[in-house]
């Protein structure tokens, strides 16, 4: 279960008895609605997190490899997966994951495993899970990462051991995905009660002074009294009743009056009509299978900073930039009251208000700026942004793509408009850059400023390439356009 922040709605998906494909359902803050849309995943195991810079739901799935795929049985590797999105009433097939008996794999294979949005590198992280194989399962300690195309595995210097089902959210106060507990089999036995953070390109281990039972569980979060909230789960042998809360540095035991039986299973999202976590459902060892709704409303908790805003962009002007980003996760439970834009080298600033966009000027045309932005609130300043990427005042800004022809193996041609911007230094040449590695290699083609067409030759069939364009002034080199995926045929 997940929150749709940009339909104001909780998607649950399930698995039905007998069914081919998972079942839709949606909360709008009162009531359960079963959608119809018109294609649906298949049933296979699945986990689900919702991306904001896509303004999507993303969603993982295994599914049934081909019957005869040439490799001899029973199969030791994960089974395939898909990669769905959901975009408030549609699901699309995103990303078709391969087979391969010996090679690497190029996307996770491990389901219930934790995947939540980190908010320093903008991406999906996922981490683990349980590996369905045709000899049963085995559990990963993986960590992977989805782009918005396709999946790219981590390599980080530091992990959680493997572990399966632990309980997932973002930090209260830095947005960072945090990993609790887990079942490093599929027992659920041995489980850990350790909490780990995920800080743009490592994982980190916390040390809190008091942390729940070892279990496997879920979480959500609490928009008002800013803080992740956990319920019950199971160790294997009992599942548990209890709930407690993250506040950023350490774990307390709540009370609530009123709060589901014990129970493992359950599915635990935020409601985004109301910012409290909504449980649905879940299973005991004594044969009980739930079917309730329940919604956390904590006492009025004390106000906190905001968390850093997001997605920090700029976009280069004479002598100006306009920095554009995404407000933060959490307002601290108080209103945010102004934005605080700073240059770097420099420390030129701009405030604004209620918008998530302003210019800072009294720049340097050819000199190279990154930005970081702070929200303030009641509570005061939260902790700044990540710093947006490079941009040269008095380049262009990024042509716009106008048409791509058919591609076909040898060649495609690409044509585009001119930049919006240019300072009134006239454009000298547009650089086209095209790579069927992933951008790990590039071939590059030079066209002058009164040609914005290219063909770009030597493509192999039934290859993916992406295409970039900079436009070059007197001043540099633009912005980059990133066209996307093109598929040769």
């Amino acid at each position: 279960m997940v929150s749709d922040e940009a339909a104001q709605r909780v998607v649950l998906v399930r698995k039905e008895s007998g069914a081919a494909t998972l079942s839709t359902w949606l909360w709008d803050g009162h009531t359960w609605t079963h959608a119809s849309p018109s294609v649906s995943p298949p049933a296979g195991g699945y986990e689900a997190a919702y991306d904001p810079g896509s303004h999507r739901v993303v969603l993982v799935v295994t599914v049934q490899p081909d019957p005869n795929p040439g490799f001899p049985a029973p199969w030791p590797f994960c089974m395939p997966t898909q990669t769905w999105t959901w975009d408030g009433s549609t699901w699309t097939r995103v990303f078709s994951s391969s087979m391969s008996y010996t090679g690497p794999r190029d996307a996770p294979g491990g389901m219930s495993g934790g995947f939540g949005y980190d908010p320093v590198s903008g991406r999906l992280i996922h981490f683990g899970g349980a590996c369905e194989t045709e000899q049963g399962y085995g559990i990963t300690s993986e960590t992977w990462a989805w782009t918005g195309t396709s999946w790219s595995q981590l390599s980080p210097a530091h992990s959680p051991q493997a572990m399966a089902w632990p309980a997932t959210g973002q930090d209260p106060v830095t947005g960072q995905l945090i990993l609790f507990g887990g079942c490093p089999n599929v027992t659920c036995t041995n489980d850990s009660n350790e909490t780990w953070t995920w800080n743009g390109s490592d994982w980190v281990h916390l040390l809190p002074a008091t942390s729940p039972s070892p279990r496997g569980s879920t979480m959500a979060s609490d928009r008002a009294s800013h803080q992740l909230v956990l319920f019950g789960g199971t160790d294997g042998d009992v599942t548990f009743d209890d709930t407690w809360a993250w506040n950023g540095s350490t774990w307390t035991q709540l009370h609530p009056a009123t709060s589901p039986s014990s129970r493992d299973g359950v599915s635990l999202a935020q409601d985004p009509t109301t910012g409290h976590p909504l449980l649905v459902g879940g299973f005991n060892f004594t044969g009980g299978v739930f079917t309730d709704t329940w919604t956390f409303a904590p006492p009025q908790a004390t106000i906190h900073v905001p968390t850093a805003p997001r997605a920090v962009t700029a976009s280069p002007r004479n002598r100006s930039a306009v920095v554009s980003w995404r407000a933060p996760i959490s307002d601290g439970g108080s209103p945010i009251t102004r934005y605080t834009v700073t240059a770097s080298p420099g420390g030129r600033q701009c405030v604004a208000s209620a918008s998530l966009r302003c210019t800072v000027t009294g720049l340097s045309n050819g000199k190279t700026y990154r930005f970081t932005v702070t929200a303030t609130n009641g509570a005061g300043t939260g902790p700044a942004s990540g710093r947006s990427p490079a941009v040269i005042p008095g380049t262009p800004t990024a042509s716009r793509l106008l048409a791509v022809s058919h591609p076909k193996a040898g060649k495609t041609t690409v044509s585009w408009r001119a930049p919006a911007f240019v300072d009134g230094s006239p454009i000298v040449r547009y650089i086209t850059r095209i790579s069927g590695t992933a951008g790990r290699t590039w071939s590059s083609w030079t066209s002058s400023r009164l040609s914005r067409t290219v063909t770009c030759t030597k493509l192999r069939r039934g290859h993916r390439y992406v295409v970039q364009i900079r436009a070059v002034n007197r001043v540099g080199a633009g912005l980059v356009l990133a066209i996307g995926f093109l598929q040769t045929r």
